[in-house]
């Protein structure tokens, strides 16, 4: 690919409008935006007559390499931004462990180390804090001030791990977050509630389905209303992750109402799958924290996505292999999650705005747009205006195609779409000018991704 090519005819899609039109691309950046433009001698053309042109996807949850109740992932960094890549998401927003005991700087540096040259795709990371301090806020706000830190995240769940954090710790983070300009990510869920009901709930009689009555709507929905009051209060900023319940969402957009600097994501998996998979014989491929929801719920949350309720959706993918996920019966030793991340646009093109009607700007408002804005990377990313990056996925949305696990790019080996007609992948996908996918497989070079300087957060719409 030459320093400098036109993308011309195709119907370029932003949160606001589709269009008709030219985009002049010069060294990685888009330059030009305008119908009908020349190509100077020495450019590129590439024909885009009849497809969309979509920003990049921003996924700010993905699990690679994590290891879960003596399993890891089976996607490492590099399986798992290559599938990244391949499905159409430029930037991926994964995790760093707080150490206690460690400088977070010498943690970061060495995270950064590790990934900057296998990265197939641009990506940051949440810092995952277990311990709170205010010297540990010293560290991070330094790291803040470089660029090279804009998030935590904190559990409000899953103390036996030693990962959930007591409610002064939530609080002082979420007050910390308010006044250092950086965004407090929370699991949210009752800890003691789940202990209660897994004790009730997973006999080994209940099997699989025992899940989803362990960690009950009432589990979630308790713990977010928690979070969003001390937010409000310590005046914080905050994104619930993973919501799967109408109460969730609604009082997320009771707060947002009085000002409260707030937002939320939900998944495809809650949005697509219902917990009637987990009565399959394979249920125990589909378990997943918060788990999978009631068909009535699914809808709901259909609704408040198209509404504006919920902001952003992201995969929270974590793809365990399948000898992995049946290898126990006893369902608190199944490590948790689901692959998505190699999905997500077709799966969302395909369910919102085939079959549940939401438009496509509203789409590439949800999955570019809004969390690059929760990034802080906003219009650098997440948009095609002049000055933004080049992240740009050329789709043809007539071409349709069954899923198949074993043709994906991932490594996980199975998906929980498998056998879906669904959009087929981008037929091209580009970041910062280069191309790195054509039609579902990576044909990039694995170290074309950068760690982010991530800038100052906006609320997403």
């Amino acid at each position: 690919m030459g320093s400098r090519f036109l993308f011309a005819g195709g119907t370029v899609t932003d949160e606001t409008c589709s269009e008709i039109t030219d985009l002049l691309i010069e060294n990685s950046r888009i330059v030009e935006r305008s119908p009908g433009l020349s190509a100077s001698p020495g450019t590129e053309i590439i024909d885009c007559s009849g497809k969309y042109l979509i920003p990049g996807l921003v996924d700010i949850h993905v699990h690679f390499d994590l290891e879960s109740n003596g399993f890891r992932t089976a996607d490492d960094f590099v399986s798992g931004t290559r599938s990244a890549a391949a499905g159409g998401v430029t930037t991926v927003v994964d995790f760093i462990d707080q150490d206690p005991g460690r400088p977070l700087r010498a943690i970061v540096e060495k995270a950064v180390k590790d990934r900057e040259s296998v990265a197939a795709v641009d990506w940051s990371y949440h810092l995952v804090i277990t311990a709170w301090s205010n010297e540990i806020r010293s560290e991070f706000r330094d790291l803040r001030s470089e660029g090279l830190a804009g998030s935590v995240k904190v559990f409000t769940a899953y103390r036996s791990r030693g990962l959930m954090s007591d409610d002064d710790q939530v609080y002082s983070i979420l007050e910390a977050s308010g006044c250092d300009d950086f965004i407090t990510m929370v699991h949210a869920e009752n800890d003691a509630l789940i202990t209660l009901f897994e004790s009730r709930e997973l006999r080994p009689e209940a099997g699989i389905p025992g899940l989803a009555r362990s960690r009950p709507p009432l589990a979630e929905e308790e713990a977010v209303s928690r979070v969003l009051h001390f937010a409000e209060y310590a005046g914080g900023r905050v994104h619930i992750a993973h919501m799967s319940t109408k109460g969730a969402v609604s009082q997320l957009t009771e707060v947002r109402s009085r000002g409260v600097w707030a937002s939320g994501e939900v998944t495809p998996h809650h949005l697509v799958l219902s917990e009637d998979y987990l009565n399959r014989p394979d249920g125990a491929l589909y378990t997943c924290c918060p788990p999978l929801r009631s068909d009535d719920i699914r809808e709901l949350l259909w609704k408040e996505l198209r509404d504006g309720c919920i902001h952003i959706v992201s995969t929270d993918s974590c793809g365990f292999a399948p000898h992995a996920k049946q290898a126990n019966i006893d369902v608190r030793k199944i490590p948790m999650g689901l692959p998505g991340v190699e999905t997500l646009f077709p799966l969302m093109y395909t369910r919102g705005v085939e079959s549940e009607g939401m438009s496509l700007s509203r789409l590439t408002q949800i999955l570019s747009a809004n969390p690059a804005r929760l990034l802080g990377v906003f219009p650098k990313k997440g948009v095609l205006r002049i000055g933004s990056d080049a992240d740009i996925l050329v789709f043809d949305p007539h071409e349709r195609q069954r899923l198949t696990a074993k043709y994906l790019e991932s490594k996980v080996g199975w998906s929980p779409y498998e056998g879906f007609l669904l959009a087929k992948p981008p037929e091209s996908v580009y970041l910062k000018g280069q191309l790195i996918a054509q039609n579902g497989s990576f044909t990039g070079n694995r170290c074309h991704g950068c760690v982010l300087d991530r800038g100052d957060p906006v609320l997403p719409n």
